[in-house]
């Protein structure tokens, strides 16, 4: 595991957690997401859109200290839930962004389940640019598989940081010409709401075109 990835553990002082279940329920192209947060660390992403995907608007409520993480591409900007009987509830500062698909650490003072809500993006929308070096990349759909079956952008070189709830386990794409391209040593799994570390070697399309019909 690269250097530059064992730093995001440590800045964040990951601890062990237990592993994240997530239910996923739509009518039409609506419809919303029950995802399991243990105590300390998860790592998740945005699978519904919801008006601007404003942090108040993707997860109304948590237990209270839970603190959000979202990469900026050279560190982290951070949001708490902070709840003040008869003052305030909500998160601090309000203007954090969580689009769909963009990954995001969440710290959980405590064993919870938060609710996505939200419409199913389809077409275009659930399109994106994967950019070149580090970032935090979930499904822009609320639909569980491998990297290969969600049509990842693998290219050589690039690898992947699973969180295993108290560090990253790793897979690197590797293409040795007429011998062997794939995912070593296994392909990794993304499942609903749930997010990975990529760093790619070089930038790409990440293109779903996907439809619910």
């Amino acid at each position: 595991m690269r250097t530059k990835t064992l730093l995001i553990a440590a800045v964040l002082g990951a601890a062990g957690l237990a592993s994240a279940s997530a239910q996923v329920t739509s009518v039409n192209a609506v419809g919303y997401v029950n995802k399991d947060l243990a105590a300390g660390l998860n790592l998740v992403s945005n699978p519904l859109s919801n008006g601007g995907n404003a942090i108040g608007d993707v997860i109304p409520t948590a237990p209270s200290g839970s603190v959000v993480f979202a990469w900026n591409g050279a560190g982290y900007d951070s949001s708490q839930f902070v709840v003040i009987p008869g003052v305030l509830s909500g998160w601090q500062p309000a203007d954090l962004s969580l689009p769909v698909g963009d990954g995001f650490f969440i710290q959980s003072a405590e064993a919870t389940t938060i609710t996505f809500v939200g419409e199913v993006l389809q077409g275009d929308d659930s399109n994106k640019d994967v950019p070149a070096g580090l970032s935090i990349q979930g499904s822009t759909v609320p639909v569980s598989g491998t990297m290969t079956d969600h049509g990842f952008p693998a290219g050589s070189g690039d690898v992947v940081f699973s969180w295993n709830g108290a560090g990253f386990d790793s897979a690197e794409y590797v293409v040795i010409p007429g011998v062997l391209e794939g995912w070593q040593p296994a392909d990794p799994t993304l499942g609903v709401a749930d997010a990975v570390f990529v760093d790619k070697a070089e930038g790409g399309a990440w293109d779903r075109n996907f439809s619910i019909n």
